[in-house]
């Protein structure tokens, strides 16, 4: 029997970010990310298959993360879980973890074998998870879970 590898999935805001952005008087956005994360990133690159952030979000922030760190994006997905019932079925050997914080969340933590969500997660989410890390959104979530692993 063939050992299962890992895809993992990270939500964008909320998980990669504070979930708060700036707004300037010309209406520019702007968002803070956490370096750490980049970091667990590379390093978990070594030991599972893939990696990829799923995020409603429009704005381009999450594909200029995900090129930057050499990971796939998919962006301006509005229903995660039929997105994700579709995408696994190329990939049929594989386990999947899901790191998620809010209620568009919801169906998708409840499909995947490992579902986790940083603490500052809705209260809902945090109810289904399987984990909830020790760090808020933003504050180096997945780099928290690259510590959980080892």
């Amino acid at each position: 029997m063939t050992k299962k590898k890992y895809i993992f999935i990270y939500d964008f805001d909320g998980v990669m970010t504070n979930n708060n952005f700036l707004l300037d008087e010309k209406g520019k956005e702007y968002v803070t990310l956490n370096r750490s994360d980049g970091l667990a990133i590379n390093y978990l690159k070594k030991i599972i298959f893939k990696q990829i952030i799923l995020t409603t979000e429009k704005k381009p922030f999450a594909k200029l993360r995900s090129n930057k760190l050499d990971i796939e994006c998919f962006d301006n997905i509005n229903d995660k879980a039929k997105f994700f019932i579709n995408y696994q079925k190329e990939f049929t050997n594989y386990r999947f973890l899901f790191i998620g914080n809010d209620l568009n969340d919801f169906e998708l933590l409840n499909l995947v074998d490992i579902s986790i969500c940083p603490k500052d997660a809705h209260d809902a989410i945090k109810k289904i998870c399987k984990y909830t890390l020790p760090v808020r959104g933003g504050d180096g979530v997945i780099m928290s879970l690259y510590n959980l692993l080892n």
